[in-house]
């Protein structure tokens, strides 16, 4: 993403960012998209799983 700033996501952003996916995917707007539905929750997971584990560390920065 040429010209933006780095941004800085605390654990908790992360965790909020899952949980969002996560509602995103039980949306009524998603019912007749199951695999984007299934992608979104799959990610929501995702990070939940990587904060739990302790592979993702926050605050992280992105580029």
């Amino acid at each position: 993403m040429s010209g933006s700033r780095p941004a800085t996501i605390a654990t908790s952003e992360l965790y909020a960012l899952g949980e969002r996916l996560n509602a995103r995917a039980d949306s009524a707007l998603l019912r007749d998209e199951p695999e984007q539905a299934s992608d979104l929750r799959l990610a929501g997971r995702l990070i939940a799983a990587l904060l739990r584990s302790g592979v993702i560390r926050a605050p992280i920065t992105l580029d």
